[in-house]
C-alpha cells in the first residue's frame, strides 16, 4: 500500500473513531469521578494579539490561545497505549473531540469568534498517561467591551468587564 494510502486509512480510522470511542460511551455524559463531584476542568488562555479596538462600538478583537484540560477515566486505553509506547502522550485527529464529552465554554459578551484555517483548524487534542485530555485552538474572539475614556488622552484606558 502506498504512504498516501497508509495515511488515508489512518486518517479514515481517527475520523469515524473506531477503536478511540469505547462501545457505550456516552458524550452527553461528563466523565465519571471518585466521589461523583463535577469534572475539574482547568482552562487557560494566552492573548497572543490585540487585533482591533473600536471606540465608538465598545469592541475589541483578539487572538488567543485557548487550552482546556480534563480527565476522562473511560479512555483509559488510549492512555495505557501512550504509557507502553513510553511516551508522555499521544496525539489524536482534533475532530474526534465531536464523539467524546467536552466542557461547554461561555464567554460573556462575545460577538463573534472565528478560527482562522488554510488547509486545517489550528486545534490539537492530546490525551496523557493518566487519561487527562488537552484540547488547543487558536481562536479570533470579537468582544463587546465598555470602555472608560474619562481621562484618555492623559490617563489610563479600561476595559470594564463583570
Amino acid at each position: 500500500m502506498s504512504v498516501i494510502g497508509l495515511r488515508q486509512k489512518r486518517e479514515a480510522s481517527l475520523l469515524d473513531a473506531s477503536g478511540i470511542v469505547p462501545e457505550g460511551y456516552n458524550i452527553h455524559v461528563s466523565p465519571p469521578t471518585v466521589n461523583g463531584t463535577p469534572t475539574d476542568v482547568q482552562v487557560a488562555v494566552l492573548i497572543v494579539n490585540v487585533r482591533d479596538i473600536k471606540e465608538l462600538t465598545e469592541e475589541l478583537t483578539l487572538e488567543l490561545n485557548l487550552k482546556m484540560f480534563w480527565k476522562d477515566e473511560r479512555l483509559r486505553h488510549l492512555a495505557q497505549q501512550a504509557s507502553s509506547n513510553h511516551e508522555p502522550f499521544i496525539v489524536l485527529n482534533a475532530g474526534i473531540l465531536q464523539k467524546l464529552w467536552h466542557p461547554d465554554i461561555y464567554i460573556d459578551h462575545v460577538k463573534a469568534i472565528t478560527q482562522p484555517s488554510i488547509i486545517s483548524k489550528p486545534a490539537s487534542l492530546r490525551i496523557y498517561r493518566d487519561s487527562t485530555l488537552r484540547y488547543s485552538a487558536r481562536l479570533t474572539l470579537a468582544q463587546s467591551c465598555q470602555m472608560d475614556f474619562h481621562h484618555y488622552p492623559a490617563g489610563e484606558t479600561y476595559f470594564l468587564q463583570n
